[in-house]
Parts: C-alpha cells; sequence; structure tokens
C-alpha cells in the first residue's frame, strides 16, 4: 500500500508493486503486506533506468530514419511505432505498469 494515497482513492489505485516485485532488486522492495515505502535511491535507479531504455529507443529510431533518408527510401516507408504500457515514474511512492486510471 501507499501511505500518501489520498482519501477516497479507488482500489485500482492502490496496490503493492506486484508487477515490480517480479523482476527481484534483491531484498530492496518492501515486503508484500508491509507499510514500508520504496526507498528514495531505488526509486531513482528505477527511473534513471526507465529514462536510459526511453534514450536508447529513441536513439535507435534517429538511426532507422537518417539510413531511410539516406538510401532514399524515407518518402516511400511507412515506420510505425508500437509500445505496449506506460510507467507511473514515482507518483504516490511507486512505479509499476500502468493501469486504466493511468491512461485517462
Amino acid at each position: 500500500t501507499t501511505p500518501d494515497m489520498p482519501k477516497n482513492a479507488p482500489l485500482q489505485a492502490q496496490h503493492e508493486w506486484g508487477e515490480l516485485r517480479n523482476y527481484g532488486h534483491y531484498g530492496q522492495m518492501p515486503r508484500k503486506g508491509s507499510d514500508d515505502v520504496m526507498s528514495d535511491d531505488l526509486a531513482r535507479k528505477l527511473i534513471h533506468g526507465y529514462y536510459a531504455a526511453t534514450s536508447y529507443s529513441d536513439a535507435l529510431v534517429g538511426k532507422l530514419l537518417a539510413e531511410l533518408e539516406k538510401l532514399e527510401l524515407d518518402k516511400d516507408t511507412i515506420v510505425v511505432l508500437w509500445g505496449d504500457h506506460g510507467w507511473s515514474l514515482g507518483e504516490h511512492g511507486h512505479k509499476t505498469g500502468c493501469c486504466g486510471s493511468d491512461t485517462r
């Protein structure tokens, strides 16, 4: 749970980092069912990793588009980018997979 959860917040907004716990993090995640919160250090590392992955993906898309232009294929090529989900980055003390309320 999240200690600073707003009063009357919807149940789907209250979670226990279910997906994130599956990645391990070597005992740094609070125990399920505890009132502990994720450390600021771990939150920073996770956010840093997310931004690094985003920057890397952006660089690869840039290389692809540059190569298409170099080969003069950019006018006749459709590039489709497809993502599977977004992330909550530190809101209310957590970082985990998205739920419907994150995308509304």
